[in-house]
C-alpha cells in the first residue's frame, strides 16, 4: 500500500486529476455558456461564463505546477468531454418545440389525400378552401407538429413520391415567449 501512495505522489496523479475536474467544469460551463447566448438568453450565458473563468484560472495554476506530458492529455481529455457531454444533455433536456407546415396542393384531391393521411397518424391539421395559380379550388393544410418525432412524419409523408412535386410547402416554428 505505501508503495502504491509513493506512485501516486510521485507521478502527481492526484494533482492531474484535480486539474482534470477543474477543466472538465471549466469547458462544460463554457459550453453551456455558448449555448445560451446562442439562444439569447444573456443572464444564464453570463453565468455560466463567470463560473466558467473561475475554473479555469484555478485549472492553469494546478496545471503550471505539474507540466508533463501526462497532465496535458489529461487537459486534452477534458475539453473534449466538457464540450461534447454538455451539448448533448442541453439538447436532450429542451421541450419539443411546435413547428408548424403550411402546405398547399396542386388540387382538391392530393389536398384531401395528404390531410386525410396526416390525420391518420394522429396528426393536428386544419385546412382550409384555397385556389391554386390556374384558380382552381383546392385545399391548405396547416400542420401543427408538437414533436420531434410528428416533424418526421410529416417531411416522410411529404418527401414520398406520392406527393412529390404535387405540393407546396414550408415550415416555421412559432417565436417562444418568456425566454
Amino acid at each position: 500500500m505505501g508503495h502504491l501512495k509513493e506512485i501516486i505522489y510521485n507521478y502527481g496523479i492526484i494533482e492531474i486529476l484535480i486539474a482534470f475536474g477543474l477543466k472538465l467544469m471549466d469547458n462544460a460551463l463554457g459550453t453551456a455558456k455558448t449555448v445560451y447566448l446562442a439562444k439569447e438568453r444573456y443572464l444564464r450565458g453570463a453565468v455560466f461564463a463567470a463560473l466558467s473563468t473561475y475554473f479555469y484560472l484555478v485549472a492553469i495554476v494546478r496545471i503550471a505546477q505539474n507540466s508533463s506530458n501526462a497532465a496535458i492529455v489529461a487537459m486534452c481529455v477534458a475539453t473534449f468531454i466538457g464540450t461534447y457531454i454538455p451539448g448533448k444533455l442541453i439538447k436532450k433536456s429542451e421541450k419539443d418545440r411546435l413547428y408548424i407546415f403550411d402546405i398547399a396542393g396542386d388540387t382538391f384531391e392530393t389536398s384531401v389525400k395528404l390531410s386525410d393521411l396526416i390525420k391518420k397518424n394522429n396528426i393536428a391539421v386544419r385546412t382550409e378552401i384555397a385556389y391554386n395559380e390556374k384558380v382552381e379550388k383546392t385545399l391548405i393544410c396547416k400542420v401543427y407538429c408538437s414533436t420531434k418525432n410528428d416533424s418526421s412524419i410529416v417531411n416522410g409523408i411529404l418527401n414520398s413520391s406520392e406527393f412529390e412535386g404535387k405540393v407546396k410547402w414550408h415550415i416555421y416554428s412559432p417565436i417562444e415567449e418568456g425566454n
